[in-house]
This record gives structure tokens, C-alpha cells and sequence, in this order.
């Protein structure tokens, strides 16, 4: 394998995590936003207590990608 093959391989992998990452978030949020309207429609804590509690979902879901998926891609495009 040449070395520009590699090159592309390995930035044709990284988008594909890269991909994946958006497709986790927006996951999350559908999940999040899903949640929301139920507590929403039930729940005793009110409007402001569903509406934490989907901040809290969204925000747990941008976290869960940048803390383990971004570095991994960031490192391998760096090389």
C-alpha cells in the first residue's frame, strides 16, 4: 500500500467516526426529546423539571461523544 493510499484510508476512517459521532448525538437528542414530552405530559416536577432533565439528556449525549470519539479522530488525522 502506497503511502498516499494510507493517508486516504485513514481520512476516509476518520470521517466515518466523525460520522458516527453526529449520528450518536442526534440520537441522544431524538431519545432526549422523546423523554421530554413524556415527563412533560406526566410529571409531577412540572415544566422546568422536564425541561433539566432534557438539557441534562442532550448535554449527556454531546459529552458522551467528545470525551471518547473526538480524540481518537483528532489523533488519527494528526498522524
Amino acid at each position: 500500500m502506497s503511502d498516499e493510499r494510507f493517508k486516504e484510508s485513514v481520512e476516509y476512517v476518520g470521517k466515518l467516526i466523525d460520522l458516527a459521532g453526529v449520528a450518536v448525538i442526534a440520537g441522544g437528542i431524538v431519545v432526549a426529546t422523546v423523554v421530554f414530552v413524556v415527563h412533560l405530559r406526566g410529571s409531577s416536577e412540572g415544566p422546568e423539571g422536564a425541561y433539566r432533565r432534557y438539557r441534562q439528556g442532550i448535554g449527556r449525549a454531546i459529552f458522551s461523544v467528545s470525551s471518547s470519539w473526538l480524540p481518537q479522530t483528532s489523533f488519527a488525522r494528526s498522524r
